[in-house]
């Protein structure tokens, strides 16, 4: 089995929601934050044959990038990870201790909002909140349009940055935390819930995000 650059940009991302990591057979890879405000998924083009866990995925990749063009096979207690002559047994951990996502996918219990989240505006806001210093990212509603924001929302004196994303007829401020929203760069079709959830949709990977306490929607 081989890595596609791809797959490992999947697995690098998901390293960033949760350090451990369980696979399953097949050619789909899930992972779920520990405090279970994200849940991420991705279809990949490689298959695992043997359900496995990996405590620290960060570790494993820089085991896998150690060699050039290397061939991993799943053995009973480990990975093998080979290039020419090179050799490297990496130890699987023990599943149970280890949180995995469910198998089904999340269902929102509502669809209120929707709308699509390019690439380009995705980048310009987290580079935004790292320019202004602001600890949220905001989709507003204002009843004529839809807007991204990094903002504060607590300090409505502080800095904040808008972009427009396209037209709506609904009033609402939906709240997310930086930290949960961890996309890999592409263009996300966005759906969100009054009832305090999100799904961004992209060609192969998808993110369900909690969104916080503090949103608002009047419709």
């Amino acid at each position: 089995m081989n890595l596609s650059s791809r797959t490992l940009q999947v697995l690098k991302n998901f390293a960033t929601i949760n350090q451990s990591i369980v696979f399953k057979p097949g050619s789909q890879i899930k992972t779920m934050s520990t405090s279970k405000t994200i849940l991420a998924k991705a279809d990949v083009d490689c298959t695992f044959d043997k359900h496995f866990a990996i405590y620290d995925l960060s570790r494993f990749l820089s085991a896998v990038s150690l060699f050039d063009n290397p061939e991993l096979q799943t053995k009973e207690k480990y990975v093998e990870i080979t290039s020419g002559g090179e050799k490297l047994n990496y130890v699987y951990s023990d599943t149970s201790l280890i949180a995995s996502p469910p198998d089904k996918d999340i269902k929102l219990p509502s669809e209120d909002v929707q709308f699509v989240l390019t690439s380009d505006i995705l980048m310009k806001t987290q580079k935004a909140l790292g320019v202004i210093g602001a600890p949220e990212v905001a989709f507003v509603g204002d009843g004529n349009a839809v807007y991204m924001e990094a903002l504060n929302s607590r300090d409505v004196s502080s800095s904040n940055y808008r972009v427009h994303l396209g037209d709506t007829e609904k009033t609402f401020k939906f709240i997310i935390l930086p930290e949960n929203l961890k996309l890999l760069p592409g263009d996300y079709c966005v759906t969100l819930s009054a009832k305090g959830f999100s799904h961004f949709k992209g060609t192969d990977v998808n993110y369900w995000v909690a969104l916080e306490a503090s949103s608002s929607y009047t419709g």
